[in-house]
């Protein structure tokens, strides 16, 4: 079987995708046969006006994937809005029978796979569809990151529950996106975190000067978070 693992926030923006790189560029490197992709993304618009590749891309490239990005990212949406409402002003619907085929080709193909889902848990992607679905069917190992801001801890005080009722192991990781300099705010909201989730988080994502564009860098950063144990977890990501 496949290890699956995802990768989840509490927000855009939170450090989804900058996590998703460098676990898997730690795994690539360990020799795993691993790979990443993103069943659902939107901001197409945006990536173009700013001439950036998409995530899905980002992967494809971080291990030379050979698939095709319309399997790595099936849906990709030109608005920068919730997904639902993406797929309506684009005219098209998120098929879950279309995503589950997708995931079971990858995971035929790869012993770890990693995959970064829309922000949130209860997010809807269609009727009758939502984050929770997926991982509901997926059962993976949920690597959750939020950054320290309020609203993201709140947040993702009530979605980790939420997850391991559902039966996904969480591992929690911290990001700081916005470079946060107050130690004593950092600590706090780190301690809080951790009692009241009864989480040990695996370690704090510092804000990358190269932020997406430098993989070996994101994969040393997170690398560098890891104590012993959790170098031998990782290690012991693939199929059981």
């Amino acid at each position: 079987m496949t290890r699956q693992i995802a990768v989840g926030g509490p927000q855009r923006g939170c450090g989804k995708t900058l996590l998703t790189l460098g676990l898997l560029r730690l795994l690539r490197k360990r020799g795993k046969n691993a790979a990443a992709w993103k069943p659902v993304d939107t901001g197409w618009i945006q990536y173009n006006a700013e001439d950036l590749p998409s995530d899905a891309e980002r992967f494809q490239a971080c291990a030379e994937l050979p698939e095709h990005i319309s399997l790595l990212n099936p849906y990709l949406f030109n608005s920068t809005l919730p997904p639902q409402l993406a797929a309506q002003r684009d005219g098209i619907r998120i098929v879950e029978k279309m995503l589950e085929e997708r995931h079971l080709l990858l995971s035929k193909r790869y012993s770890v796979l990693l995959s970064e889902l829309p922000p949130g848990v209860n997010t809807p992607l269609a009727e009758g569809l939502t984050v929770q679905t997926l991982l509901n069917h997926w059962t993976p190992t949920v690597c959750w990151i939020t950054d320290f801001s309020e609203p993201a801890v709140e947040q993702t005080l009530l979605a980790i529950p939420q997850l391991q009722a559902s039966g996904c192991e969480v591992c929690l990781w911290l990001n700081n996106r916005d470079d946060e300099r107050d130690g004593d705010l950092i600590q706090f909201q780190w301690l809080w975190l951790e009692a009241t989730l009864g989480l040990r988080a695996w370690g704090m994502m510092p804000r990358l000067q190269n932020g997406l564009k430098d993989v070996d860098a994101i994969a040393e950063a997170l690398e560098s978070q890891l104590e012993l144990e959790r170098l031998q977890e990782l290690e012991a990501w693939q199929a059981t």
